[in-house]
Parts: C-alpha cells; sequence; structure tokens
C-alpha cells in the first residue's frame, strides 16, 4: 500500500497522465489515497500497467490493433512472447543512481551550503536557480558580494557563478533531447510491473522473493522518507540474511515461509498474513454489532469461535439450504479486455512507446525513469 500512494503521488497529476485514463474509463472509485481505495486503485494500476504493456509488444511486433493475430507457428510465437518480455524489461528498467560525495572532505567540512562552507547563525542567503550546482546552492549575501538592497527581485534569476549559468543552459537545451513522455509510461510501466510481481510472490508464498523484493524497496522507503519502513527492512533482512544474522536456523525457515496464509487452499491464494488478521477483526466486530449492548463474556467467547473457518462453513450450509448469498456486497473483479482494446486503439497513434525526442507532459516536464539517490 505504501509503495502504490507513492506512485500515485508521483504518477497522478492533472493532465495527460494516469489521472486522464482514470476519467476515461469512469474510473470514480479510484482516488489518489490509496488507504481508502486500496482495491480500487490496485485493480486500476494493474489495467493501466497490462494496457501499456499490450502497447508495446503491438509497437514491437508492429500490430495495428490488438485483435490483429501474427502469422507465426506455436515455435515463433514462444519465442516471440520471450522476446518481447525481455525487451519491455530491458526499456522499463529503472536504475538507481547514487552519488559519492569525495572522500577529501575535511571532517570539519559538513555544512553543505556556500562556498565558504560555514553555518553563520542568521544569515540571509540567496538560492542559485542551476538545479545542478555543485558549489552549495544556497549563499550567504556577504559571500557573494551582495547586500539585503542589491537582491535580485522574484522574478530575476540568479546563478552564483557563470559555469552554473552556463550549465543551465546546456540542460535546456539537452532537454529537447529527451522524451518526457516516453519517460513517463517507463517509470509508470516499471512501478505496475513491480507491484504484479510482489502481489504475485505473496499469492504464491515465494519467501525468498518476498526477501528480494524488501531489500528492492529500500532506495524507495529512503527517497520517499519512510523512515519506519526502512528500520523494519533492515531489521527483517538482517534477522536472516549477512554473517550477522542472530536468528536460529528454524526460526529463519520460518520468517521466510510462514509469512502468508492460504483460507481457501488451491495455488496462488495466499494472501498477507496481516491482511487475515485484519479480515478476522472485521469479521468478529461484524458478528457482534447485532448483539448491540447486551454483550456479555459468553457472548464474546461465541462470536469469537464463529469468526474464521467455523463461521463460514455454517454460511455455506444456511445458503445451501436456504438459497440465499450471504454476502451479497462482495467485490467482484471486473472483465477488462473490452477496455483494454479501447485503451490501446486511442493511445496506439499517440506512440508513447516509442522514444520520440521534445515530447513531454506539462504535469512532468523533468520526469526521468531513474531513482536518484543523491541527498536522499
Amino acid at each position: 500500500m505504501l509503495l502504490m500512494q507513492d506512485t500515485m503521488n508521483k504518477m497522478c497529476h492533472k493532465k495527460r497522465d494516469a489521472l486522464h485514463l482514470k476519467n476515461v474509463f469512469n474510473q470514480r472509485s479510484v482516488s489518489k489515497n490509496v488507504s481508502e481505495t486500496f482495491n480500487y486503485v490496485s485493480d486500476f494500476l494493474k489495467f493501466v500497467t497490462e494496457g501499456y504493456t499490450l502497447l508495446f509488444a503491438m509497437e514491437m511486433l508492429d500490430l495495428p490493433t490488438l485483435d490483429t493475430v501474427p502469422t507465426m507457428t506455436s515455435a515463433e510465437a514462444e519465442e516471440a512472447l520471450n522476446y518481447v518480455s525481455t525487451c519491455i524489461v530491458d526499456t522499463v528498467w529503472n536504475d538507481v543512481t547514487v552519488h559519492i560525495p569525495s572522500s577529501n572532505l575535511k571532517e570539519e567540512d559538513t555544512y553543505g551550503f556556500c562556498n565558504c562552507k560555514e553555518d553563520i547563525e542568521g544569515a540571509v542567503m540567496i538560492e542559485c536557480e542551476n538545479v545542478a550546482c555543485t558549489e552549495g546552492v544556497w549563499f550567504h549575501l556577504e559571500c557573494v558580494g551582495l547586500t539585503e538592497e542589491t537582491v535580485p527581485g522574484e522574478d530575476e534569476v540568479w546563478f552564483c557563478s557563470a559555469e552554473c549559468r552556463n550549465s543551465n543552459k546546456r540542460s535546456h537545451s539537452a532537454s529537447h533531447t529527451i522524451d518526457r513522455k516516453f519517460e513517463y509510461v517507463k517509470m509508470l510501466l516499471w512501478r505496475g510491473l513491480s507491484d504484479m510481481i510482489r502481489r504475485n510472490a505473496v499469492r504464491q508464498n515465494d519467501g525468498p522473493m518476498i526477501t528480494l523484493y524488501w531489500k528492492c524497496d529500500l532506495p524507495q522507503f529512503i527517497k520517499h522518507n519512510h523512515t519506519k519502513y526502512t528500520i523494519l527492512g533492515h531489521r527483517l533482512i538482517a534477522k536472516f540474511t549477512g554473517l550477522n544474522c542472530f536468528l536460529p536456523k528454524r526460526l529463519r525457515q520460518d520468517l521466510i515461509w510462514n509469512r502468508t496464509i492460504n483460507l481457501s487452499g488451491g495455488r496462488g491464494t495466499n494472501i498477507e498474513t496481516d491482511l487475515v488478521n485484519d479480515f478476522l477483526n472485521r469479521e468478529f466486530k461484524d458478528s457482534i454489532r447485532s448483539v448491540g449492548h447486551r454483550l456479555t463474556d459468553d457472548t464474546l467467547a461465541r462470536h469469537g469461535k464463529l469468526t474464521g473457518s467455523v463461521g463460514k462453513a455454517l454460511d455455506e450450509a444456511y445458503e445451501n439450504i436456504t438459497g440465499i448469498d450471504s454476502k451479497p456486497g462482495t467485490r467482484k473483479t471486473h472483465e477488462r479486455k473490452a477496455d483494454l482494446v479501447m485503451m490501446t486503439d486511442i493511445l496506439y497513434h499517440e506512440k508513447l512507446t516509442k522514444e520520440i525526442p521534445g515530447r513531454l507532459f506539462k504535469s512532468f516536464p523533468t520526469i526521468k525513469n531513474i531513482t536518484s539517490m543523491d541527498g536522499a
């Protein structure tokens, strides 16, 4: 849920983005507040991910519509599937970049601003407009020869040096060589595929992969200041990996393989343990709501026993007798094939899965499919 909330914050703004698709396909239940509409947001993210994956495949196989069937043998089709899958993953792969500061800095030079590297209490500072400034970004007025009377106005641009001014010009000219729409689609597809493979690992109770994804998510936790989950992730990984592992082998195996519960039986139907606990608590609260104020210890004990598999078995028995569904409001997954056909028809001619330098969404003028840990 946490990473999905980051995805909605990052990818849904105002115009011509995932929010635009939400409006086109009348997804009124989807909102940027993931905690309130988690299931709807999850379905929508899966739908958008499948749609852009199909668009990439159509572009690579030169298929004008989703209904076009290429002429190839079963062996050629399997080879094409492997090729397209590999190409899509390679194309949307999200690299993590880390800036390593110079080791030659003196220990006392820890103040990161101004060229004087001194923290002067109460001093007025001015910001360099070059976002890639390496001299300090913020400078004391006295250090750059300015006073409060000579500070540029709010509408004026100020650079700390000629190098920063020229660098800023180069960055603006370089932006015309980058396809920001393509970068947006790559980032959105990367996040959607990441959510799908994590969900699949839980459904299959693939303990090693769940652990691996915790490691992969740590940069996102750090980047978005999720301190609590950064600490929890480090603690979880340290419990059963590395030289400093402090859990016995039996507990390590239990922590790896017993993180999900299968309520209905069969393959691929596992769900998170904490989610099961939430379901049971909600079922228990709904059960005792009919009792009203006539609560006793015996009543609580009886309803507690009916929560879970016993209550489910009784519900099924009464359903067979009465023919009445005890849970008529259960949400069902909608068939999305028609919507996927419509989405590919709308976006195919936009060429969003093909790199065309100079394009951008107005809401995302500087987006790039890279996770930068600089300053994290």
